[in-house]
């Protein structure tokens, strides 16, 4: 891979355009069901360019534009039936392309040292040429598709294909400022995702849309070295809408709030407590659950300079933790849940190791 690229440089602005070449090789060897191999090759020419215009030493504004290939995997270009599953069958496509991302993004950034408040904007998107989709055929009665492969009533077969029209959106603001009544600093946020994913089911275009508001609360404290905590809530609500298949349309709310605070007594001893509630609304009825999660450390710090620490720490106290996760594909729409770890106890040592090098001064010679 190799480029070029150009820069201009001002008081108040600068720009830059490049563009860089990129090549992907993949070679594949096929053993079953059919004995064969071959090597496909993938070139992109990629252009990329940035401005950036400075109001003051505070305020500025940047705007990126980036490209970016995506070569298709060697499963994907496998013309190999996975069977695992009878009723959801899938196969590779060796015809695919790869797909090329064209990303547009622009930041304000700006601070306001006298009030010590401080704003941020984020707006962009992408849209993706030849992106890389779902096929997927479902068989009203028993039929043989692509050319040889038997598909009974009920079941469906997935391949992947290129697809035009994939995109998203995002936005995104915050802002901050101090409450001086409680010597603490807060951080507002709000914000949108918006994507729409094409897919081929039964030979007709569907488009899944979704739109994912959002947003978020931060409390931080600043009026004590020996007292900090932070308070923070986040909240996003997400709506599917498709086009063909309006059967799955869908809509589901997920907050997490969470609380943390640090306390330090005798310059030594460190008192560590994080409690995060997490809320999930519209899933199917045994996903929709509030999980609490606590955790807790204590620390003590020893020897010289307090290098030395050795901290017990107990993970989920209230033994609630879960992972829930939804899924959305074109055909259908999976609530997840994972087992992971729960309640366990971990007694640590650190010991931070510190040397200060004095910087030598250099004496200029007389001539």
């Amino acid at each position: 891979m190799g480029g070029i690229s150009f820069r201009y440089q001002k008081e108040k602005y600068n720009f830059a355009l490049g563009v860089s070449g990129q090549q992907a090789e993949l070679y594949k060897q096929q053993q079953f069901p059919n004995t064969s191999e071959g090597t496909k090759v993938f070139i992109a020419i990629l252009p990329n360019a940035s401005y950036q215009y400075k109001f003051d030493k505070q305020n500025n504004l940047r705007i990126n534009y980036r490209t970016n290939n995506i070569a298709p995997s060697i499963d994907q270009l496998q013309n190999v039936l996975n069977n695992s599953n009878s009723l959801q069958y899938s196969i590779g496509n060796p015809d695919l392309k790869q797909s090329f991302q064209n990303n547009l993004f622009a930041r304000y950034s700006g601070v306001n040292t006298k009030k010590s408040t401080n704003v941020f904007i984020l707006l962009g998107g992408t849209y993706t040429d030849n992106y890389i989709g779902n096929s997927t055929i479902i068989a009203n009665k028993d039929t043989t598709v692509y050319n040889a492969i038997y598909l009974a009533s009920g079941s469906q077969i997935s391949r992947q294909e290129n697809f035009n029209g994939y995109y998203n959106a995002r936005f995104f603001f915050n802002y901050g400022f101090p409450a001086k009544f409680i010597k603490s600093n807060i951080n507002i946020n709000t914000g949108c995702n918006y994507s729409n994913v094409p897919a081929l089911i039964n030979n007709k275009i569907n488009y899944s849309k979704t739109t994912s508001p959002s947003f978020g609360l931060v409390i931080s404290s600043n009026f004590s070295e020996k007292i900090d905590f932070t308070i923070s809530s986040n909240s996003s609500y997400n709506t599917v809408a498709n086009t063909l298949q309006t059967s799955l349309n869908s809509s589901y709310l997920n907050q997490s709030s969470k609380a943390k605070v640090n306390l330090t007594f005798f310059k030594r001893l460190v008192l560590q407590a994080e409690y995060t509630s997490t809320i999930y609304t519209g899933l199917t009825a045994s996903f929709n659950q509030n999980i609490n999660l606590l955790n807790s450390a204590l620390a003590f710090k020893f020897l010289k300079d307090n290098r030395a620490e050795l901290r017990l720490f107990v993970f989920d106290i209230l033994n609630q933790n879960r992972s829930i996760q939804r899924n959305i594909a074109e055909t259908y729409i999976e609530d997840t849940q994972s087992n992971i770890l729960q309640r366990y106890y971990m007694l640590t040592f650190t010991y931070n190791i510190k040397k200060y090098f004095p910087k030598k001064e250099t004496v200029a010679e007389e001539k």
